[in-house]
Order: C-alpha cells, then sequence, then structure tokens
C-alpha cells in the first residue's frame, strides 16, 4: 500500500489522515479505538506529524515487519496490538532478528536495536564485538584484545611525568593521587597514553584534557602543589568544566549554548532553540511551547495548554486537570485513579510511594534504604551505619553527599569551582568567604548554594572580575533579602567593609521615591527637604553610630506624607505656594487621621519660604500605656524562671523586659561584653554602672553568653560577639522579631517595661536609675514623679555623707 499523491505533504487534520490508512489495515477495529491508540501515540503534534508522514509514505511498515520505520511507528504497533489488532506486527531487527526496540538507525537506513548498534570491528582481530578498550590511536577493541596488557606499568609512568612538572612532591604521595583519581587500569593505561602525548595539560597549556586528567589535577592541588592547574575555555578564558565540544574543542557550557543560540522570531531574543516552526523559523523554549499548534483545549477548564494526559475518549487534559483512569488498586483494593491501569498491577496514587514496616523503628513509613536486617525508613536509614560511606577524599566515614563525597569535600569543591578567576586561583577577597562559609555547615550551605542560583552566577561573576566586590553592585546585581543575605555573610567574612544598612535602605527608598514624583518643582522641594532637614538631622544625632529601624521608618512616613499631600493639590489643580488654608483643613478633613502626619513638612516649607500662613494642628495622641498588672507581671517572670521548654534567649529577653524595664532595642544590641562573669557573681552592664543580677537570673545570663547560637547557617563566624544573634552572619536579631517572640509568651514590651519602670523608680532614686537601666536622667525624674517618691533631697542628702 504505496502513498501516492498524498506523500507531497500530510493533509491538515493529522488524525483522520493517519485513520484512513488505519481503517484499512486493521478494518475490525472501531473509529475510537484506532483514535484512541494514535492519540496514545503521538500525544503532540508534531509527533503525530511525523506518524502521518511515515504512513503515508509507506504504510506496509505496519504489516510487513519491515524495520524502516521511525520509532513512532513501532509505539503505533504497540498500542494497536494493546487494543486487540491482529493484522500489524512489530518488526525484527534486520541485524539480528530479534523483536527489539529499534531506537537506533543504521547506514543504510533501516533502524536496529541497541544490541547490534553498540557493535563495532576490533581494531587487532577485526572481529564485531561490543569494544571492551580502546587503543592508543582510540580505535575499539574487543574483550580478547586487551591493548599493551601486561607489558607496562601505566601508574610508574604517570608518577614520572607529574614528577618532571613538580620535583618537589614526594613519589609515594603522587602515586596515592594517581590510584585515587583513577582507580581502574585500563582507565590508567589511557591516562598515560593522553599525559605522554600532551604533557602541558597539567599546566593548563593546551587543550582540555579528559575527565581524569582533570580528577589528577585537582587531586594534586589539593596535596598542596600549586604547578598543576586545570585548561581554561578557549573561547572565554574562564576556568570551568569544558563539558561540550565545538569543532573537536572543548569548551564551556555557556559558550557552548552561545554558538547554538539563535534569534527567536517570536520574541527577537537570542537564546538556545527549542523548536522550529513550519517553515523551520528558530523559536526559544518559551516561545515554542507558546505555539498553537503545541497546545489544545482543556475540556475541563478550558484553558489552552499543553496536553498531560487524556480521557477514554480521547479529551485532552491539562496537568492541572488530568486524572489516571479509574482502577481496583492491587495493593490496597479499592476503585480509585489508578496507575498502570492498563496492567495486571494497578497503583493508585497512595499505594505508590511504598510503604512497609521498618525493620528498626517497626512503623509502616516509606522506605528509602534497606540494611542485612531489613527494609528502613528514612530516619532510620539515616541512622544505620550501613548507609555510611568513606569519602574518597578525606577518608571521612559519613552519609556522602554525591560523588564519593562528603559534604564538607563536596562543599569545598564546589566553592573552589565557583570562586575561581580566569588565572584559575582564588583572590584573597573570596579566599576568606571560601574559609567563612566551610566553617558553616557544609550540607546547608551545600542546599544554600544549590537553592539560590542567582547567588552562584554572582560570586562567578566576581570571581570572573566581572562584577567589582561592592555593596553597591552586588545590591545591582542582586537587590532583595537574598542579596542582603550575601552581603552580611561577605561582610562577616570580611571580604566587605562593613556599613550602615539601615542608613543605605532609607537612602535608596528615598531616591527612588523621589524619582517617582512626575513634577520637577515638587521633586526639586522634596529633595530639598530630605537632605537638608531629616537626613541632616540624622547624621547629626547618629555621630558614627548606625541608624536604628525605627529613626529610618519615622522618615519614610513623613517624606511619604508630603508625596501625598503634594500629588493631592497637584491632582486639585493646585500648589503649595498658593494654597490656603481652607485646602489643607478639606485635605485633612477628606482622608484619614495619618494625613496629619505632614505637618512637619508643612511646618519647614512655611519656615523657609515654600508657602504662605498654613499649617496642620498637631494630632492628640495616645501616649499613656496601661502597665502589665502585678500579678500577670510576676506569674509571666515566674514562668520564665522555671520553665526550661522555653527557648533561653526568649527567657532572657522577657525577664529583662518585666524585670529590668529595658526596650527591645536596647536588648537586641547587647554583646557578650555587656555581661561580666565575676564568680560568683554575674553582672550586666546596662547603663553606666553594672548591675549585680541576682539568682536565678545570674545563671540564665551566663548560660546564654556560652550557649547562644544565631540563626545563621551559612557564612557564621566565630567572632560574632551579638548577645541575641540574628539570622544572617555578623548582625543581631531584629527589634520586630523580638516583639514578636515576646508576644507568643503574652509579653507586650510597653506594657511590661512601664510596669517594671513604676516598681523601680518607687524604690530607688533617679541617678540610680540612670546608672544602673541605662535610661536618661529626665525620663528616671519622670517616672519617679508618677510614683509620688520623696528622692528630691536624695542629691543634698548624698553630698552631706
Amino acid at each position: 500500500m504505496k502513498a501516492t499523491d498524498e506523500t507531497a505533504a500530510p493533509p491538515a487534520d493529522l488524525d483522520e489522515a493517519i485513520l484512513n490508512v488505519l481503517v484499512r489495515v486493521e478494518p475490525g477495529l472501531s473509529h475510537r479505538v484506532l483514535l484512541n491508540a494514535v492519540r496514545a501515540t503521538g500525544k503532540t503534534k508534531p509527533k503525530r506529524r511525523r506518524l502521518a508522514e511515515a504512513l503515508l509514505h509507506d504504510a506496509t511498515v505496519l504489516t510487513s515487519g519491515g524495520a524502516t520505520g521511525p520509532l513512532v511507528v513501532n509505539q503505533l504497533i504497540d498500542e494497536l496490538q494493546a487494543r486487540g489488532a491482529t493484522h500489524v506486527r512489530r518488526p525484527p531487527c534486520p541485524h539480528c532478528g530479534h523483536v527489539k526496540p529499534l531506537p537506533y538507525r543504521a547506514a543504510d537506513g533501516r533502524y536496529i536495536c541497541r544490541n547490534c548498534a553498540t557493535k563495532q570491528r576490533c581494531a587487532n582481530c577485526d572481529r564485531i564485538a561490543h569494544p571492551w578498550y580502546r587503543d592508543r590511536n582510540g580505535q575499539p577493541r574487543c574483550r580478547n584484545c586487551q591493548p599493551n596488557a601486561g607489558t607496562t606499568d601505566p601508574v610508574a609512568d604517570i608518577c614520572a611525568i607529574v614528577t618532571r612538572v613538580d620535583p618537589t612532591l614526594e613519589p609515594d604521595l603522587i602515586r596515592r593521587v594517581v590510584l585515587e583519581a583513577v582507580p581502574r587500569k585500563h582507565h590508567l593505561l589511557q591516562l598515560f597514553w593522553k599525559l605522554d602525548t600532551h604533557p602541558e595539560w597539567l599546566t593548563g597549556n593546551g587543550g582540555d584534557g579528559s575527565p581524569h586528567v582533570k580528577a589528577l589535577i585537582e587531586g594534586l592541588r589539593q596535596a598542596g602543589s600549586l604547578r598543576f592547574s586545570p585548561s581554561p575555555c578557549p573561547r572565554c578564558g574562564r576556568v570551568r568544566p569544558l563539558t561540550r565540544r565545538i569543532e573537536g574543542e572543548g569548551v564551556c557550557s555557556t559558550c557552548y549554548s552561545a554558538t547554538k543560540a539563535e534569534i527567536c522570531v517570536q520574541c527577537q531574543k537570542r537564546r538556545p532553540v527549542g523548536g522550529r516552526g513550519p517553515d523551520r523559523e528558530p523559536l526559544c523554549r518559551n516561545c515554542w511551547a507558546n505555539l498553537p499548534m503545541n497546545r489544545e483545549m482543556c475540556v475541563r477548564c478550558g484553558q489552552h495548554r499543553a496536553v498531560h494526559g487524556r480521557g477514554p475518549d480521547g479529551q485532552p487534559f491539562c496537568s492541572g486537570c488530568y486524572l489516571s483512569p479509574m482502577a481496583t488498586c492491587s495493593i490496597c483494593g479499592r476503585e480509585r485513579p489508578c496507575y498502570l491501569s492498563a496492567t495486571s498491577t494497578p497503583r493508585c496514587e497512595s499505594c505508590s510511594t511504598t510503604r512497609r514496616t521498618c525493620a528498626h523503628c517497626g512503623e509502616t513509613k516509606v522506605i528509602v534504604g534497606r540494611s542485612p536486617t531489613g527494609s528502613l525508613c528514612e530516619p532510620c536509614y539515616r541512622r544505620d551505619p550501613s548507609s555510611f560511606r568513606r569519602c574518597t577524599n578525606c577518608g571521612t566515614v559519613e552519609r556522602l553527599h554525591h560523588h564519593g563525597l562528603c559534604a564538607r569535600c563536596a562543599c569545598d569543591r564546589q566553592l573552589s569551582t565557583l570562586l575561581r578567576g580566569r588565572d584559575g586561583l582564588i583572590q584573597a577577597g573570596l579566599a576568606v568567604l571560601h574559609t567563612a562559609i566551610l566553617a558553616s555547615d557544609p550540607g546547608r550551605a551545600l542546599t544554600w548554594l544549590q537553592r539560590r542560583p542567582a547567588v552562584r552566577s554572582v560570586l562567578a561573576e566576581i570571581a570572573a572580575g566581572e562584577c567589582p566586590l561592592t555593596h553597591e553592585a552586588v545590591e545591582e546585581q542582586l537587590p532583595g533579602k537574598v542579596g542582603a543575605h550575601l552581603r552580611a555573610i561577605l561582610v562577616a567574612a570580611q571580604a566587605l567593609p562593613a556599613r550602615d544598612e539601615h542608613l543605605a535602605n532609607l537612602e535608596l527608598w528615598l531616591n527612588t521615591t523621589v524619582t517617582n514624583i512626575q513634577d520637577l518643582d515638587d521633586q526639586r522641594l522634596i529633595r530639598t527637604y530630605i537632605n537638608w532637614h531629616h537626613l541632616r538631622a540624622l547624621r547629626g544625632r547618629l555621630r558614627g553610630k548606625p541608624a536604628s529601624a525605627n529613626q529610618t521608618s519615622v522618615i519614610q512616613r513623613c517624606v511619604a506624607h508630603a508625596v501625598a499631600l503634594l500629588d493631592w493639590l497637584r491632582t486639585c489643580g493646585k500648589a503649595l505656594a498658593t494654597c490656603c488654608q481652607a485646602d489643607i483643613d478639606y485635605y485633612l478633613a477628606s482622608g484619614p487621621a495619618s494625613r496629619y502626619q505632614a505637618r512637619q513638612f508643612l511646618l519647614w516649607a512655611h519656615d523657609h519660604g515654600h508657602t504662605g500662613e498654613i499649617s496642620i494642628p498637631s494630632l492628640q495622641s495616645k501616649t499613656h500605656v496601661t502597665p502589665t498588672s502585678d500579678r500577670h507581671r510576676w506569674a509571666t517572670a515566674r514562668r520564665l524562671l522555671e520553665d526550661d521548654t522555653i527557648a533561653l534567649q526568649d527567657r532572657v529577653a522577657g525577664l529583662l523586659v518585666l524585670l529590668y524595664a529595658q526596650p527591645v532595642p536596647a536588648i537586641v544590641q547587647l554583646t557578650i561584653g555587656h555581661v561580666i562573669d565575676h564568680q560568683p557573681h554575674v553582672l550586666l552592664k546596662l547603663g553606666p554602672t553594672p548591675l549585680l543580677l541576682p539568682p536565678p537570673v545570674d545563671s540564665l545570663l551566663a548560660r546564654l553568653k556560652n550557649e547562644r547560637r544565631g540563626h545563621a547557617s551559612v557564612g557564621r563566624t566565630a567572632t560574632d560577639q551579638w548577645l541575641f544573634p540574628g539570622a544572617r552572619p555578623g548582625l543581631p536579631l531584629s527589634s520586630d522579631q523580638m516583639k514578636r517572640r515576646l508576644r507568643s509568651m503574652e509579653i507586650t514590651a510597653r506594657p511590661g517595661r512601664a510596669a517594671a519602670l513604676l516598681e523601680l523608680a518607687a524604690q530607688m532614686p533617679a541617678a540610680v536609675l540612670h546608672q544602673l537601666l541605662g535610661v536618661s536622667v529626665r525620663t528616671a525624674v519622670d517616672w519617679c514623679d508618677q510614683t509620688g517618691s520623696s528622692w528630691s533631697g536624695y542629691a543634698s542628702e548624698v553630698s552631706r555623707r
């Protein structure tokens, strides 16, 4: 059944074209059964197009048993036979005659099996067999023709080549490194042949080398030799794994992708080709997936998406709507959507994960490993000695991470590859980062690098010299929390100088806010207001100290309300210089009470002649705080002193609020230097004079000083002196996070602090409060006046003594 005029191009309806051929071949099957077989074989239109082209060219591939059809024809034959077809049959391999999958094409154009495709002619005995070896010229050898078997000692020859490059290395060390890098004998022979021909590969002066050469170079570098270096990429000059080849030359994956990229006809961007259109025009992966020919309308959600599966009648379903066919699960016996529903052992989704009784804990869990005693769940397998292996690099026995390496060696290798520059060396600024990350938990460091591809990209650009190692450059390449965490690691490792993060974030926010103002006059006015009023006053108050989050948030609120007022005036067709008090009153009355916060801006504008006699009255705010009741305060303090289930840092922070009236911003700024351990007493320096702590508060502070542990899993250093370390290395816990932790223990900072100040002010004069607790003199006097204590003659009494 040869095609005639239909071979020029398949018709528009691919399913109809294929059905016309199948009806003539299998007249006993219904159209619905044939259509389901076609759709099960070609789930995408390109695949069905290849199937239609093959059948229209020669339909005898379905019945004659010939092996000239493509792989999709064999898949269609399997689907038809599963549905009761009798006239079609799977073609045998034309070389061996066995009925097997035929995924490979021979030189004569016929499809052959994998076993026949891998056979080659031995260069020694001229026999057709599977190649077991390669000789020095790269020619295949069969199993009986091992090249140079027993005629040479490749290890000694390799050691001699290495010794000529670096005579300072010990022979025993070289031999051990060679055997660890290349453990198999025939691989050693191949390595000797390559190094004998290209000894310059060891010093990075030519070629790209094989994986065994790279493993040997890495082993010699770890042994302490600096004369061996991997070959850089010949295209970009970077020292990277050369996993691809262009015209026989090894290149990195980035350069390979750049040469294979084309301009997508849809998005007009130069990207790797993901597919080609009807006219062979290049399309990137995203545009190829969005083509209408690769999408169908899901019968359940009605959206055009890629077909994930089809129903009994061939209805298309997307990945979110597709459900497996209903069948009786062979494990639980329930009627549920099952995988392998067409076989004798269907499994539902719940039973697809193997759940058996663990040999150690006896619980029914998902099995992840086996030991001599039986199947093990994940927690038991991690603790079982059978899961431990010896690291091929350092010899440590633990659960290996990958490629025979423990977590620390794997992290060291990945960081070394990532931080090397074009010369193959790690610059001094990144060497301290390498040491700091290795000092952390290596498993968490590997997870952090794996989940943060943007971090890996930035570090590679810094190592290559494409991105300068500065706060501004790193923040531009990697904004947001991920970039802030990376910069904190760099600062803690002393690769970057420390800076005032709150002030830097404030300046960035202010610059963005001013830039977004449309009117140039308003933009100029707001910039003057920021620079000469807020920032000037803030820097004068700081005097070199870092700004707090509260200080920057106050400035942000003032600037935001000033911008909102100017925007409202421009919307009403007015200007700040010409508006009157009635306009300001209407602005306040027509909006929320937060508009009163523009008062400071109007006062500044009036003082500097930018507006007339207009003002915003001060909004009476509730400054009084109801103190926590003594009963609740002492009950909470007693619970913090006795309950060991509460985190130690939360217990100490809560006691500092309830007993010593410390504000949360001051608590998080405490360092281990504030805790003075003079046995048998412990003192805490909250003010100019250290405070003697009573038991058991003193033991809790001493424990916290010795047992404190930050939440930074990557980049944590031993020089961190904070008493309450935070999630970022080198930085303390934030005030907002500490307030949330206190609220979880039913402690509200301001009422608890007010209750403590009332009691302490009644027991001691203002001068003592200032010396011991660090509160200002004015605050101490105000609280003493509220308690009605008669401490007014305290100073004169002390002077008379």
